[in-house]
């Protein structure tokens, strides 16, 4: 278990992998080490260079929005919640990035872990978001969430015009230094 949880994320694995060798093969095959394996398989299919994995889900209104819909523009899949403080305040600053670059072709698709309605619309209307939101509302088991081995928020991916995560976990610097090198060419 220890080691599932402290050698899961990235730069920790080649560690935990020796580590686990050192292990009987029962403790090998336990369904730490089998959930261990799995977070580390999501966690590579969603790193920067691999494709966008699509997903749809329900916007405020109960539509689908398709990630689909956003080929052919830059735009940042935010993971995030109404009840998250850290999140919060990083909508003020994805806000400024948004009006800064979306003229020029980004886009934002905030992807909430709430599982109150109202609570999700209320942060969305107190932060004045302009862009597309979607939830399942199953809070921490959110599909999309679950698709991208989102294990904590405020997380984000950016994809490019090709539909290819360029970079992810990006601060606000790190976020508008990266969009002005893809847009700005």
């Amino acid at each position: 278990y220890i080691i599932s949880q402290l050698y899961m994320h990235p730069g920790t694995w080649s560690q935990g992998d020796s580590l686990m060798k050192c292990l009987g093969s029962d403790i090998q095959k336990s369904k730490y080490a089998r959930y261990r394996a799995m977070m580390i398989d999501k966690w590579k299919s969603v790193e920067p260079g691999k494709p966008v994995l699509p997903f749809a889900q329900d916007d405020t209104t109960g539509h689908y929005v398709y990630t689909k819909q956003f080929i052919g523009q830059c735009y940042l899949i935010d993971f995030w919640a109404s009840w998250c403080e850290p999140c919060r305040k990083e909508n003020l600053n994805l806000l400024k990035t948004y009006h800064r670059f979306h003229k020029k072709g980004f886009d934002i698709l905030g992807v909430s872990l709430d599982d109150d309605h109202n609570q999700w619309i209320s942060a969305i209307q107190k932060d004045q978001l302009p862009w597309a939101q979607v939830s399942d509302l199953k809070g921490w088991n959110n599909a999309a969430a679950s698709l991208y081995a989102v294990r904590s928020i405020p997380t984000n991916f950016l994809i490019n015009k090709k539909g290819v995560i360029v970079a992810r976990s990006l601060s606000a610097d790190e976020l508008n230094n990266k969009l002005e090198e893809l847009l700005d060419k």
